[in-house]
C-alpha cells in the first residue's frame, strides 16, 4: 500500500520557507491533544494520519531551525515586541530579522498588530512557545550538567 504525499508548492521568495498547509494542521491537533487528559489517544492523530502529521511535525521543527528564529521567539515569549526592540535583542541585521519574522508569521507562530507607524510582534502558538521553552531547558540543564562535570572531572 503506497501513501500519497500531499502536493506543495512554495509560494514564498526564494530562500524564505512558507509553511506547510500541514504545518497548520499540527497546530490544530497539538491544541486538541493533551496527554494529561486522556494518555490513551494522544497519539492517535499519528496513527491515523502518520505521514501528514509527521510532515506537519518535521516543517514545524523547520521553522524553528535556525537560532535567529529561537532568539525571535525569547525575545517575544513574555510580552510583545516593536522590530525594532527585537533588532536589538537579537543583534542581527535589520533585513535578516525581517525574513525570520516573516517566516515564523506565516507559520502562524507569532503575531503582529500596527500601532501608528510600530509593527509589534506576539507569541500567537502557545503549543510553539512551550516545545521552545522546554527544549532549551532540556539542553541547559544538560550543558550545566556537562560543565559541573567537567569542573569537578
Amino acid at each position: 500500500m503506497s501513501m500519497v504525499r500531499p502536493a506543495w508548492r512554495p509560494q514564498a521568495a526564494p530562500g524564505i520557507l512558507p509553511a506547510h498547509p500541514s504545518l497548520h494542521a499540527y497546530l490544530r491537533i497539538a491544541k486538541t491533544m493533551n496527554a494529561a487528559d486522556d494518555p490513551q489517544t494522544a497519539d492517535r492523530p499519528l496513527r491515523e494520519n502518520s505521514y501528514e502529521v509527521l510532515q506537519a511535525v518535521a516543517e514545524f521543527f523547520s521553522v524553528l531551525s535556525t537560532p535567529v528564529r529561537l532568539s525571535i521567539l525569547h525575545a517575544v515569549c513574555d510580552q510583545e515586541r516593536t522590530v525594532s526592540e527585537i533588532l536589538s535583542f537579537v543583534g542581527a541585521s535589520q533585513s535578516n530579522v525581517s525574513q525570520h519574522l516573516a517566516v515564523l508569521y506565516r507559520a502562524d507562530i507569532l503575531g503582529r498588530r500596527r500601532e501608528g507607524n510600530q509593527i509589534y510582534y506576539f507569541i500567537k502558538s502557545t503549543q510553539a512557545l512551550g516545545v521552545c521553552k522546554g527544549v532549551c531547558q532540556q539542553f541547559t540543564q544538560e550543558f550545566e550538567a556537562q560543565k559541573q562535570a567537567g569542573k569537578t572531572g
